[in-house]
Order: structure tokens, then sequence, then C-alpha cells
């Protein structure tokens, strides 16, 4: 059974499906602390205070990242296939290296690994306008790169900040392993081989040990705690209900989605706001630093996304993707290239740790948010030229559901 939103909940994700609240949100943050400074008030930089930004960077930003493991499966992470895995590992390692020979400083240009899911697919939109079977199949594909290269982020951002209690992470390999066999694993098997009177091997015996845990509040509590094992370990707590989501069965996930996603966008635009409060008229704001991120998060993406695509062609040899046209091929890396939430939290959480200035965190928020409207701009051009068209022939096959449906409703 679909669960479907009403009221102001779809009214939100409607709203967000159409144009991803968090750009209104950079958008607005812009104005206000650009006039503002123009004005001489100060209202503004209230964006900038220690309590607001833990309270947008740190405590409502673990929704978001605890939704974005809802999103992922390891199980189909691992079926994606050779073509969005070659696509999703080269935008996950060219962008990071191309920004980071511009700005020579890794801390930012990890943020360029990120892309942006809803910016991602919102792109894509313009184009298909939300059609079913319209670039379907490019769509499973760009929804497994997103993802991807979002948990290279979330892999990269734990290991970037950590400064690690092993005791503590011993305790969240255990707390993994829980999640684990409680979700995704579902079932622990157990075979031994009975011996006779006379002492020989009889037949051998199994049991399956069940131990799947559906209930949502399990998982929110598990989530929760997670959090804390990881403030212990020395490890960004903000990713404690990510990773135990990305294990939870997908009953579970779907309801919990189907919970948090009209939030999601409203805290997206909350912390698009407190980190957009950027004065842009200060030429400070555009540096060689501002380029760098724009360079490395778009036009590294693309080059990335485009040359794992085509190695991911070439292996997919035999298979519906092995006869993806080269124009599909960069449609993906196109809309692949919208950084976004994750990227900018890179920038947000280099400034917390003290090893970028208020300044380098300013231009490559910049940067990186330019991505977004750029590559819009560019999928219009494309749209207009028409070289970007569909090919009704690359479609998904009846079974392939979106990334964010339970497969047990996806074969009813």
């Amino acid at each position: 059974m679909t669960l479907e939103h009403t009221g102001w909940r779809k009214a939100i994700v409607d709203m967000d499906n159409k144009l991803p609240l968090i750009l209104p949100g950079v958008m607005l943050g812009m104005i206000l602390y650009t006039v503002g400074e123009l004005v001489h008030w100060h209202g503004p930089h209230i964006f900038h205070t220690p309590t607001v930004h833990a309270i947008s960077n740190e405590w409502l930003i673990w929704v978001f990242f605890a939704y974005l493991g809802m999103e992922i499966s390891v199980s189909k992470l691992i079926r994606a296939g050779k073509f969005a895995g070659m696509a999703t590992l080269g935008g996950v390692i060219v962008p990071p290296l191309i920004a980071y020979v511009l700005t020579h400083n890794w801390y930012i240009a990890a943020g360029a690994m990120a892309t942006d899911v809803a910016f991602s697919l919102g792109a894509m939109k313009v184009i298909t306008k939300g059609k079913a079977g319209v670039f379907a199949l490019l769509g499973i594909s760009l929804m497994i790169l997103a993802v991807g290269d979002d948990m290279g982020g979330v892999a990269a951002l734990a290991g970037i900040y950590a400064k690690p209690n092993m005791a503590w992470l011993t305790v969240e390999v255990l707390v993994l392993l829980i999640a684990f066999f409680a979700g995704e694993r579902g079932v622990m098997n157990f075979r031994w081989r009975s011996v006779d009177d006379e002492g020989k091997p009889g037949k051998t015996n199994r049991i399956q040990w069940v131990i799947e845990i559906n209930s949502p509040v399990f998982w929110v509590i598990l989530g929760i705690l997670n959090s804390f094992v990881l403030k212990f370990a020395g490890v960004e707590w903000i990713l404690g209900g990510c990773l135990v989501f990305i294990f939870a069965p997908h009953n579970v996930k779907h309801k919990l989605i189907h919970l948090v996603e009209p939030v999601v966008p409203i805290v997206l635009f909350f912390f698009g706001m407190v980190n957009g409060a950027i004065d842009i008229l200060d030429g400070g704001a555009w540096t060689w630093l501002t380029f760098g991120c724009v360079a490395g998060g778009m036009f590294g993406k693309q080059i990335g996304i485009f040359g794992g695509g085509l190695i991911g062609r070439w292996l997919s040899r035999g298979t519906k993707f092995g006869n993806v046209p080269t124009s599909q091929i960069y449609a993906l890396a196109l809309w692949g290239s919208c950084n976004g939430t994750v990227a900018i939290f890179f920038v947000a959480m280099a400034a917390k740790a003290g090893v970028i200035t208020t300044e380098m965190a300013a231009q490559a928020t910049l940067g990186y948010f330019l991505t977004v409207p750029l590559v819009y701009a560019q999928t219009f051009v494309f749209k207009a030229t028409g070289l970007l068209k569909d090919v009704p022939e690359f479609q998904p096959e009846p079974d392939e559901a979106p990334l964010h449906e339970p497969e047990e409703l996806a074969a009813t």
C-alpha cells in the first residue's frame, strides 16, 4: 500500500518537487544579508551566531542526513550495475581533485564530491516535466548516482573530522552490526551436522532465525542512541541516524520517509537561509576560490560522471546499459553536477572546525551554490536546442522500482 500525502504535507512536497526549497532559502539569506550590509542593518547577523548555527547545522541537519540514510539501500547500491557504479565512482573521485588543484584546500574541495538529490532530479524535470517514462531508465541511474555520491560524502565527512576513541568505535561497530542483522540482513542461518550412534556424520540440519525488527519506533530510538555513540567515538554525531537507517527494513524506511519527507524541505530552507547569509556585493566573496568550487563542483562532476559513464557503458556490453547513447550519458553528468546541501554542509563543518576562515566559507558556499543555477541554465539551453532528447527504447523493466520504494511494494 502506497502512503499518500495530504493537506499541507502534500503542498510542501509538491512545492519542493517543482523547486527545492533550499534554493529560495539560500537566495533569501543572501538578499537579507546583502541588503542589511547596504543599509547598515545588523539583524541578519543573527544567522552567524553560534546558537543559530548549532540549530541549523547540527540539530536540524540531523533530520536531513537521517532522511538520506532512508533513501540509501546497501543492496540496491551493490546491484546498481557497472554503468551507475562507474559513473558514481567518477563523480566522487574527479571533482575533489579538480577543486583541490584550484583551491589548494582539501576541506573545501571535499564538498565537490556531493550531488544534491533534489536539485539533480529537479534539473531532470526541466526536460521531463514529471512525466512517467521520460528518461525513466536514466532517472534510476541519477538517483543511484546522487545517493551514492552523497554516501561517499558521508564517509569522507566521518573520516575527515573524526577524533577517534577506539573503545567507542568498537561500540559503534556493534550498533551497526545490530542494525544490519535486524534490518538489511533480517535473518541468521545456523547449520550443523548430527552424529549417529557409531560416531559417523549424519544429516545436515538447518535452522533460520528471523530477527528483522519492523518497528519504526525501534529504529528511531536506535538512530538517536547511535548519535550519542558517535559523539563519544569522536565522529560527527549528526550521522548517527543516517548510518542506522541505511540498514533499516524497506517497509520501515517507507513509513519513516512518509513521515519526514514534508519536514526535510523546511529544514533545508532554514539551512540554506543560514548558510546563504553572504554579502554578494562584497568583492571578497568573488575570488579564485569561488571559481574553484564552481569548476570542481560542476565541471569536475561532468567530467568525472561522463568519463565514468563511458567506462561503465563499455563494461556493461551485452546489457541495456551497454547501448546507452552518449547524449544520455552527458545528460546524467549534467544533472548530477548540481552540488548543494552536502557540499555546503562540508564548508560549514570546515568553518566550525576552524580549518578555514569565515571569509573562505562564504566564498566556497557561493561557489557550490552557483553550480545549481548554472546547471539549470545549461539544461534549458540543451532543451531549446534539442540536444537532449528522450530515447523511448531505453526504459526500465517493469520490476525496476524507484529507489525509495520498498521491494515488496514494487512487486505488487
